[in-house]
């Protein structure tokens, strides 16, 4: 989950990061901050070593919300390789009381 919130950051947050990073767009980040988490006050430990290491311009409260919303909302989309994705029809019917 913590490979996909970073990708999940926009290219400006993952400005100077670490190669491989690639980004998405803000419209897209906003779609995803749509789909259930809890409102985040202080990011993990995690997300601010996610910051400090690969993503040094994103805020680690927007990295916390990010691993939050994959973990409660993702799918597994394939096993080899190992990979997961969003639906958000589903997401949000499972997420609906």
């Amino acid at each position: 989950w913590y490979w996909c919130a970073i990708q999940s950051l926009t290219k400006e947050e993952l400005e100077n990061a670490v190669p491989g990073c690639t980004g998405v767009t803000a419209e897209t980040q906003y779609n995803l901050r749509l789909l259930h988490h809890e409102k985040v006050l202080e990011p993990t430990k995690a997300a601010e070593l996610i910051v400090s290491e690969i993503a040094v311009a994103a805020d680690p409260r927007v990295v916390e919300s990010l691993i939050q919303i994959w973990v409660l909302n993702c799918f597994e989309y394939s096993d080899d390789p190992q990979a997961y994705s969003t639906y958000f029809f589903s997401s949000f019917m499972s997420h609906s009381c």
